[in-house]
């Protein structure tokens, strides 16, 4: 049990509200990935609605099964954890697509547990991650354009 579980709903919801930020880090169990897995991933944009975010995962490895041409592997950026509380080790931000999760989802699941909550991306990284989005290829343009990535 977490510290965070002591605290009353209406804190834990605040909290969950203030986290949700384009750049924020997220750790969370997904039924998307193959096999389904506990997944870190970086919020890098909110729709206009506020219902609907979009997010990228960051891989401890390139799976060269998946990516196996350069231009695949060209779409991960590599990040050390030297200087980001939410990595343990070296990584990759996997910017070949965008997955779509939900606010309420995610602000529940902070709410649940607000050691979900990882931390923020710099700046500098969060820009790198968003120009190579917009030239990445393999992001359907429906979803660049609901994300303002065009």
């Amino acid at each position: 049990m977490s510290l965070g579980n002591y605290f009353p709903e209406s804190f834990r919801g605040e909290f969950a509200e203030r986290k949700i930020e384009v750049g924020c880090v997220i750790r969370l169990f997904v039924n998307w990935t193959v096999p389904p897995k506990e997944k870190r991933f970086v919020v890098v944009a909110i729709a206009e609605d506020h219902i609907s975010l979009a997010t990228v995962l960051i891989n401890t490895i390139v799976n060269e099964h998946v990516n196996f041409s350069d231009e695949l592997k060209s779409l991960h950026i590599p990040i050390d954890n030297t200087g980001r509380e939410y990595l343990h080790h070296k990584s990759f931000i996997d910017c070949t697509d965008l997955h779509e999760e939900s606010v309420g989802f995610i602000k529940t699941a902070l709410q649940s547990d607000p050691r979900n909550y990882l931390g923020k991306m710099n700046e500098e990284d969060l820009a790198k991650v968003h120009r190579l989005i917009m030239a990445s290829k393999t992001i359907k343009p429906y979803k660049k354009k609901k994300f303002g990535f065009q």
